[in-house]
């Protein structure tokens, strides 16, 4: 089976959202070839939280 990247279907099966209002207003729309073809519904952030006395203490 022939892998097919999904960016490479946009330019046939996407929409060009490119001339909707919000595509200026952020910095996450996606693309290819110019045109906006979506927009990720979730951005995700991880960090960690830790106790920098216990730490220490530990050393």
């Amino acid at each position: 089976m022939r892998k097919i990247s999904i960016y490479s279907l946009a330019k046939d099966h996407a929409i060009d959202l490119s001339d909707q209002s919000w595509v200026d207003e952020t910095n996450y729309a996606i693309g290819i070839d110019d045109q906006i073809n979506g927009f990720p519904t979730c951005v995700e952030a991880r960090g960690l939280i830790y106790n920098a006395d216990r730490c220490t203490a530990s050393l």
